[in-house]
């Protein structure tokens, strides 16, 4: 689950993130020290920033097994 992608496509607006920080906490049913942060860089349009293609690149590879391509080989070696 990434929640950077639900985050980050809220920008600024984001009314009360302390509340939505109780409620990430109370589904996880534990403490989550990283979420206020993660939140305050979603509010300000910082932090990591997934987009939807790369969330569509992800969910294709991994249901496919494969891995991001190797490296081009060198064909003078």
């Amino acid at each position: 689950m990434d929640i950077e992608l639900g985050l980050a496509g809220l920008g600024g607006i984001l009314p009360n993130s302390q509340k939505i920080a109780r409620a990430i906490e109370r589904d996880a049913g534990m403490e989550l020290p990283d979420v206020r942060q993660a939140l305050t860089e979603a509010k300000a349009g910082a932090g990591r920033v997934t987009t939807p293609e790369q969330l569509l690149v992800r969910s294709a590879r991994a249901k496919t097994g494969l891995s991001q391509p190797p490296f081009p080989i060198d064909p003078l070696r």
